[in-house]
């Protein structure tokens, strides 16, 4: 993993695993996961198992909206995906705070949850693995 694009879609494809295996019990075929993620998504969100297999090799990353729909269901943590393990630890209290945001009540975001939410992007912004991707 050379290059940052790569390494994001390694720790993608670690943490849906992991997620994968607190929600199933082990990681489920390419068919059914994506049988499953498009019973479980109210908009009907569909994916092919070719795509599945891509996002558990680390071969590829999904598109907004179907990353959007698997932090919901299985509970992703992005910040293990584009966060290295330092900058994770430290950001740990900021993002535990960040958890009961739902993404569909915008207006109920209080200015405290804005501020942490800000900060947590800032730290990321300021990685080292977003610092690399600018040179």
């Amino acid at each position: 993993m050379t290059s940052t694009p790569e390494l994001v879609k390694h720790r993608f494809s670690e943490e849906l695993r992991r997620c994968c295996g607190s929600h199933y019990q082990t990681v489920p075929s390419n068919e059914q996961f994506a049988r499953d993620l498009y019973l479980s998504s109210k908009y009907g969100l569909k994916v092919s198992r070719e795509t599945v297999r891509k996002w558990f090799k680390g071969d590829s990353f999904p598109d907004l909206d179907h990353l959007l729909h698997l932090i919901r269901w299985l509970g992703l943590d992005m910040t293990k995906v584009f966060v290295d393990e330092l900058q994770h630890e430290k950001n740990k209290v900021e993002a535990s705070r960040l958890q009961y945001l739902d993404i569909s009540s915008i207006e109920q975001i209080t200015p405290e949850q804005i501020d942490s939410f800000v900060g947590l992007l800032n730290s990321i912004k300021n990685s080292d693995l977003v610092k690399s991707r600018r040179r």
